[in-house]
């Protein structure tokens, strides 16, 4: 049993999610943000945690990391998708949790 209860993340977002990013962040930490989920998602991956599917996803945004000078609102989507990825992963009981919660 995971000690912290994470909600279930979905790849589906709505505005609303979008609305509070736009209200709350400003674009430096955002690009910021953007740039630390792609870095964990790629540890992620490459421990094969995360199915390396997600970069063609990533990738059909047309921004990344080191766009600083794309819209706000492309880094936004990059975020959410990465975000939503990572609590899908995470959110999966693992084989540790699987054998604990068995005993």
């Amino acid at each position: 049993m995971c000690p912290i209860d994470l909600p279930v993340a979905s790849n589906t977002y709505d505005e609303a999610e979008f609305t509070s990013l736009r209200k709350t962040m400003h674009k430096q930490e955002l690009v910021h943000l953007h740039h630390l989920l792609v870095e964990i998602t790629q540890s992620f991956a490459d421990g094969g945690a995360v199915p390396d599917e997600v970069w063609n996803e990533y990738e059909a945004l047309h921004t990344n990391a080191y766009s600083v000078h794309a819209p706000k609102g492309q880094h936004e989507e990059a975020v959410l998708l990465l975000a939503n990825t990572l609590g899908e992963e995470l959110a999966q009981p693992t084989e540790e949790q699987s054998v604990m919660s068995a005993q």
